[in-house]
């Protein structure tokens, strides 16, 4: 694990922040120097973490989409894309090059805070393919309390997440069933990514008709026991096999969540059952 830290550059250095300090100012934009967005331009501001406005955030889940879905062809260039939990923009950046022909990306998130911020990272780097859908994704379409943390990453439909220190606001909420509903006449997602502090046991149950019927791709982040149970539950419910990437490894035992190390735990990938041998084939070339 150490050497693919090493690799990947995952460390944290209160130097690193320090030194960046002197060269970046709050407020304003620059390049992206490194990894998957290099050439884009993002917004700086002290609460971005300094691997993101380098181009250094999550560089191994990238590599791994990119060899996986891109090249394994499993993400058309005319992929329909939820980002879940978009944040500042970071992943919704990346998809819209990948999904540069006709390819579509809504980009949920309901913090205030932020989405000035995903905004203009769109804006100044051109982006025209992604929408921004200012609401949560949740169990049901209606309003929600939604808890701002004091640092953004934090903030969470759950208020033991956002932790001491948090504001709660009302936001929208809505179900990716409703959002993407047949009469709703945007085509059904592709690809799934979803970050978002704990909620997915808001979201996922919002999903039970495109995950019996569509079949997308998931990326998530689980942050809770609570989120792995949910996780859990698709898996077992709907013929769906997770992969772990924090340990390159299948899930052996679906219905096990932490500290199960053969359960569901940590960031995963949600493959549809019919699409497991190709993407284990594919995984195997990584």
């Amino acid at each position: 694990m150490n050497l693919r830290n090493l690799r990947y550059l995952r460390f944290n250095s209160s130097t690193a922040r320090d030194i960046l300090q002197h060269f970046y100012t709050p407020g304003k934009s620059y390049p992206v120097w490194f990894g998957p967005l290099r050439g884009m331009s993002l917004h700086y501001d002290r609460s971005v973490n300094f691997h993101a406005v380098l181009g250094l955030w999550d560089p191994e889940t990238f590599e791994l989409l990119m060899r996986v879905f891109v090249a394994g062809g499993l993400l058309p260039r005319d992929a329909v894309i939820a980002d879940v939990g978009s944040n500042i923009g970071y992943y919704a950046l990346w998809f819209a090059r990948r999904a540069a022909d006709a390819g579509r990306i809504y980009a949920f998130e309901p913090n205030p805070d932020v989405l000035v911020t995903l905004r203009g990272n769109l804006e100044r780097n051109g982006i025209e393919n992604v929408e921004v859908v200012e609401s949560a994704c949740g169990d049901h379409a209606g309003t929600v309390e939604f808890f701002l943390a004091p640092h953004h990453h934090c903030s969470s439909l759950h208020a033991d997440w956002a932790g001491e220190g948090s504001r709660s606001v009302t936001a929208d909420m809505t179900t990716l069933d409703e959002f993407f509903a047949p009469g709703s006449r945007r085509p059904a997602p592709r690809f799934i990514k979803i970050d978002i502090e704990g909620g997915g046991t808001f979201a996922l149950p919002g999903c039970r008709r495109i995950f019996s019927e569509d079949r997308p791709f998931v990326l998530i982040e689980s942050h809770t026991p609570l989120e792995d149970q949910a996780i859990s539950d698709v898996l077992c419910t709907f013929n769906y096999h997770g992969y772990r990437l924090g340990d390159r490894a299948w899930v052996t035992k679906p219905e096990a969540v932490f500290p199960d190390a053969e359960g569901v735990r940590g960031t995963l990938l949600l493959i549809p059952s019919e699409h497991r041998a190709r993407v284990n084939g594919l995984l195997g070339q990584i």
